[in-house]
Parts: structure tokens; sequence; C-alpha cells
């Protein structure tokens, strides 16, 4: 955002700012529930916007337990992601990155796993191709940074992060306590 912009931070959390930034979507992060997005391997900053305090934290996936996406298919409406030999197993927790149909790079369970393929419950939009890592451990208030409500931050990616493109960074979000609706932007510069 410009520093010229006198909004709120609820204001900007409302408008699309997609014709400057990549931005990734609004989150909704009123359940308390944890929520995760990969980085583009190309970012150098991560901007957040909230409207409630929210704790963040930047974690990495290891390039050698990346895994490829092959291809995404329809299964009556709902995407089926190809990647071969995946080794996933129904209820891993993944996160997807580098489709170019940004409703596919998001966070999910794994289900109806077979050999080559799996489903993590979105809509098939469109054939695509990606690649994604499973997320390990959750977030939690004794070890992660708290981002106050009503601000807007600029998070350079973490020293030795940008190191090796291949690894996929994760920023994972959670509420710090329940708001009837509450978001946070997540955006690419």
């Amino acid at each position: 955002m410009s520093n010229k912009s006198k909004g709120t931070v609820k204001e900007a959390a409302a408008v699309t700012l997609s014709s400057f930034f990549n931005v990734k979507e609004r989150i909704d992060i009123s359940s308390q529930a944890h929520a995760a997005r990969a980085i583009a391997s190309d970012t150098d900053v991560v901007e957040l916007l909230s409207d409630s305090a929210v704790y963040y934290r930047f974690d990495t996936i290891d390039a050698d337990d990346v895994l490829t996406i092959t291809s995404v298919a329809d299964n009556g409406g709902v995407a089926v992601f190809t990647s071969v030999a995946h080794g996933l197993s129904n209820g891993n927790v993944i996160v997807i990155r580098g489709c170019s149909d940004e409703t596919y790079n998001v966070m999910g369970t794994v289900a109806n796993k077979a050999t080559d393929t799996f489903e993590i419950g979105i809509a098939y939009t469109a054939t695509d191709t990606g690649e994604c890592g499973v997320i390990t451990d959750t977030i939690s208030a004794n070890n992660d940074i708290i981002l106050p409500g009503g601000t807007v931050i600029q998070r350079s990616i973490p020293e030795g992060e940008q190191a090796d493109r291949n690894d996929i960074l994760v920023v994972h979000f959670k509420q710090e306590t329940s708001a009837v609706t509450s978001y946070i932007r997540f955006i690419e510069l």
C-alpha cells in the first residue's frame, strides 16, 4: 500500500488490491483455526494486513520433500491433483503453490488418496500444475510472532530462506482471540 493511504486497516482489507500486488486472498481467520499459505518462489517481501491480533510464523518445507503436481482433473466438480507416487496419506495437511489458478494455492487436508492422486476438498476450475508439501506442525502462542490488530506490516523473506528457491516457504496464521468476523490479507511483493 502507498504511504499516502489514510484509510483504516479494515478498509484496506476490504478493497481489491490485486491490480497493484499479487494478493493471494482475503483469508477468514474468525474461527481461530490454523491457516497457512505457501509463498511464491520469486517473492522477496510479504505484506500482512489484519483487523485483529494474529499469530504468524514462517516455516520451510525442504526441497527434497516438495512434490510436483503434474495435473489437476475434474471429479464431479472436485479438484483431483496428480503427483506420481506422492506418498501422502489421508489426513496430511499440505500447502500448494505455483498453480496459475490462485484458488488451488491453499492449505488443505488430503482426502481420497490413491497412489498418484489426492483431493483436498476444493472445487475444480481448470487443469493446472504446481507443487506441494506437507505441514507437520501448527501455530502456537508460545513461539510465534504476534501481529497486533489494526496493523499493516511488511516482512522480508527471512535470511537464508531465499537461497534455495526450490524449498517451499510457508507463512502460518492464527487469530489470537475469536472475533465474529476477522480477515487477514496476504500480499506478495
